[in-house]
């Protein structure tokens, strides 16, 4: 992370553009509005550090005078009202002894961006963790264990993932899209390809695994989303978070953490399964369903937003890291989960 320190003086806006491109760079957030957002709410912040972490938003965090330290999110795709709405999921979660973000919230908007802002966390995420660092792999099958035995919130949401059981839905056209843009980059290509076989093969068995209790899942449960702050393990970014099913939890778990855990040389999944069994049933026949698709869903969901067509300058500084997301991490654990699935699967199917 780099930072750009400010001095205590009063920050001088600058006139307000007048031409449709100097409109949409007015819409890139830089250090400067999160000082301008956060003095407005009567916090004086002195040094603006930008996370490195975050596809659809932008995190900084803010430093200043009397103890402050807080974490800014730019939320580029949703309105305000949506994001306050997480809140309400991780305040749930927390009943089941889940530790989440907490306030004081600061909410407002940067131009017409969401902005939030919340006490920073003293931890790191165990996307940035040394091997010796990482918490055992039950630990984080106790944790979503927890979180599925909590009903879900009455103002419910979409699931993020919800095309995967609708054929009929609009991604399915854009894959072959994304599929046609990466044609010439073999490595990319090859996996596209891989992953676009084993939907066509698998799909349909999913149309038989829906019918199952629904509890509050929190959509996007993986290294990135969990803080490890001393011997505290924080569930954060609680975006996707909706009434579901616990099985799209439990799958994105072993795909991403078997990942992220092999890349160490350390085993994941039969671990985490073993705790997480402990208090859920989970059915053979659909986790092997779900493990035949749901990742290469994903991963081809990410070829989309890495393929989509910007729109000024906006548009392309999201496209340009959604392509680095691609290839730095997502064509990677997808490529990591082909290659070792028949251990993975050995060690939560038996």
């Amino acid at each position: 992370m780099s930072s750009i320190r400010f001095s205590a003086g009063r920050l001088q806006r600058k006139p307000a553009s007048t031409t449709a491109e100097q409109t949409e760079h007015r819409d890139i957030i830089v250090e400067g509005d999160i000082v301008r957002f956060l003095a407005d709410q009567g916090c004086l912040a002195s040094e603006i550090t930008p996370y490195t972490d975050g596809v659809a938003s932008r995190n900084f965090r803010a430093i200043g005078p009397a103890d402050l330290d807080l974490t800014v999110r730019c939320d580029f795709r949703r309105p305000l009202d949506k994001v306050r709405e997480d809140r309400m999921y991780a305040d749930l979660a927390s009943l089941r002894g889940i530790s989440v973000p907490r306030g004081p919230w600061i909410d407002g908007h940067i131009r017409s961006v969401a902005a939030t802002a919340r006490p920073t966390i003293a931890g790191v995420s165990l996307a940035q963790l040394e091997a010796f660092q990482l918490p055992e792999p039950s630990r984080i099958g106790e944790m979503l264990a927890a979180l599925h035995k909590s009903a879900p919130a009455s103002a419910d949401r979409r699931f993020f993932y919800a095309g995967l059981l609708d054929s009929s839905d609009p991604l399915w056209e854009s894959f072959s899209h994304a599929r046609a843009a990466f044609r010439h980059h073999p490595g990319l290509s090859e996996l596209i390809e891989r992953a676009t076989a084993r939907l066509e093969r698998g799909a349909s068995r999913l149309l038989a695994t829906t019918d199952m209790p629904r509890c509050m899942i929190h959509g996007d449960f993986n290294p990135p989303n969990i803080l490890a702050s001393g011997e505290e393990l924080i569930l954060i970014d609680w975006e996707k978070a909706c009434a579901g099913y616990a099985i799209a939890d439990l799958v994105q778990a072993i795909y991403y953490f078997s990942a992220w855990y092999g890349r160490h040389g350390l085993p994941f999944a039969a671990a985490f399964m073993q705790r997480y069994r402990k208090t859920h049933d989970v059915r053979p026949s659909i986790l092997d369903a779900w493990l035949s698709c749901f990742p290469a869903f994903i991963f081809l969901r990410d070829t989309v937003s890495a393929s989509l067509q910007p729109l000024g300058p906006v548009g392309r500084m999201q496209l340009a890291r959604f392509q680095a997301y691609l290839r730095n991490d997502s064509a990677p654990r997808f490529r990591y989960f082909v290659e070792n699935e028949p251990a993975i699967r050995h060690a939560v199917l038996g």
